[in-house]
């Protein structure tokens, strides 16, 4: 392939001003996670304390404020050290980083030789990236110790043994061995001291007690045994994008946590998409890889390859990919590969690569690009229309409990029936509308109330059939009917409802009581 030049007009090296906001961006980002820990974490909790508002923070939240584990805008300490592993090889290789010169063509003619020459200028500009690099680098490693997440650090010293071990193997001279054997034994030797050197540290770190999470890994196991469970059922398509959630409740190892992912992205995919979302999840990964193992002619953008593997190793044995702001790194890090191999002294001429097309080819495939960027853009429209409906549903949706919250309950009822109205495929909409209901009526003796309840929840049990929540709540509700009116009916309803809830979660036991 062909390097393109930077951009004539700008003189603007397209990957480097991408590396260059991503670099500044992660910056301001650590130093706002280290400003959490140490002074924010505290602030915040002196301010609740001062609103009373500690009983109405949720209690994962409150763990997070109180855990002490820096987790900046990421939300989970574990997302934001993803997000620190992914740039520390990166900004460790601009370290060491043999930067290039301008494209010739933006520098007037003997200009680039005489700023770029073997004198000190280059080494001028040599020492400022390298300077930035080793800057960068202490304070990603600071904040990531401030995360605590020992799987994270885990993950990026083995992918440091991996970098040295290749360097190592490269610089292995294979001359002289004749037999197979000894030169394949001399070739991997590097790997197997990484093999030692992790396996050594991994016990160093366990006896002086700095990986005290190792619980975590038992429970990570019984995620991805469920996930194996859901997987067999719908092994082609799965259930679903975002459904892990909602399945992995009939699937759940008693003796497993409760979870709404699998911490691991290759079996979640295996779960929500079935074989073929893991084909394309798979070919994906491959493809980016190679490329930018192939792209890798430089120190920094091994640099890139090495975060790109550290990303996707961490994201098996963790849900880095709930966070929509991670997930854009699908699409910054495949825009940081080059387009070709580049020389250490120019970049190779576009005009080069000139090579006969015929005419009619090229203006079929340019009718095929138009149809297809025609086609994307059509698909975005309909897609960001869509988003604009769920995101005014749910604004509604969040000032209509602020208000139920503030004793506002009739202008709070008619903003969540609004929210439906605009969205109606949202459960949790008639689920909570079931629970304020229920709510009321028990309190009043209503059976209107109780029954308005039991339609609401119904409602939400046909918009997710697969919630055992939804179903015992159904059953609680009618419970209560039948209680003021006596129908059978209603016993026979909500007995149904205990059931399938039992159904969906067999390992619940408050749900178990309720059949019994």
């Amino acid at each position: 392939m062909i390097a393109f030049p930077p951009n004539k007009k700008t003189g603007i090296d397209g990957h480097r001003f991408i590396l260059t906001i991503v670099l500044i961006t992660a910056a301001l980002v650590c130093l706002y996670g280290i400003q959490q820990y140490f002074w924010g974490f505290k602030d915040t909790l002196n301010y609740m304390t001062q609103q009373n508002m500690l009983d109405k923070i949720p209690p994962e939240m409150m763990a997070r404020l109180t855990t002490r584990r820096a987790f900046s805008t990421f939300v989970y300490p574990n997302i934001f050290a993803a997000f620190l592993i992914t740039l520390i090889p990166i900004s460790f290789a601009l370290i060491f980083s043999p930067h290039l010169p301008p494209h010739p063509s933006l520098s007037p003619p003997g200009r680039a030789r005489r700023s770029f020459s073997e004198g000190g200028e280059r080494i001028k500009v040599r020492g400022h990236l390298n300077l930035s690099g080793l800057l960068l680098t202490v304070l990603f490693i600071a904040a990531l110790s401030l995360t605590k997440s020992a799987g994270a650090i885990i993950i990026l010293f083995l992918v440091c043994l991996l970098w040295l071990a290749s360097i190592w193997a490269q610089r292995i001279s294979l001359t002289g061995n004749k037999n197979h054997g000894q030169r394949l034994a001399k070739k991997y030797s590097p790997y197997l001291v990484l093999l030692g050197g992790f396996i050594i540290l991994f016990f160093a770190l366990h006896t002086l007690k700095m990986i005290p999470h190792i619980l975590s890994l038992r429970d990570r196991l019984f995620y991805w045994a469920s996930s194996l469970e859901i997987f067999k059922e719908r092994p082609v398509l799965g259930f679903g994008p975002g459904s892990f959630g909602i399945q992995y409740a009939r699937f759940k190892i008693p003796a497993a946590m409760e979870t709404q992912h699998s911490h691991s992205i290759f079996f979640e995919i295996l779960a929500e998409n079935g074989l073929l979302g893991i084909a394309a999840f798979l070919w994906f990964w491959v493809m980016l890889l190679q490329k930018s193992w192939k792209g890798a002619t430089t120190g920094l953008q091994k640099g890139i390859f090495w975060g790109i593997m550290v990303l996707f190793l961490h994201s098996q044995v963790d849900f880095d990919w709930a966070d929509p702001s991670l997930a854009t790194y699908l699409f910054v890090l495949p825009a940081l590969i080059p387009l070709s191999k580049v020389t250490s002294a120019k970049l190779i001429p576009l005009k080069t690569a000139a090579v006969p097309i015929d005419k009619k080819s090229e203006h079929r495939r340019r009718s095929l690009t138009q149809i297809s960027a025609g086609l994307i853009i059509l698909v975005l429209l309909v897609a960001g229309f869509h988003l604009g409906k769920i995101h005014r549903a749910e604004k509604i949706y969040q000032n209509g409990l602020n208000l139920l919250s503030t004793g506002n309950g009739s202008q709070g009822l008619t903003l969540l029936n609004k929210a439906i109205e605009i969205n109606p495929k949202n459960p949790a909409y008639y689920a909570q509308l079931g629970a304020l209901l229920y709510q009321a009526g028990t309190i009043s003796k209503n059976k209107i109330y109780l029954q308005e309840s039991v339609s609401a929840y119904q409602k939400a049990c046909k918009a997710e059939p697969y919630s055992a929540s939804f179903r015992f709540r159904l059953g609680l509700s009618a419970e209560s009917v039948a209680e003021i009116t006596g129908d059978q009916r209603w016993i026979l309803l909500a007995e149904q409802s205990f059931k399938d809830a039992v159904i969906l979660y067999p390992t619940k036991e408050d749900y178990r009581k309720k059949i019994r």
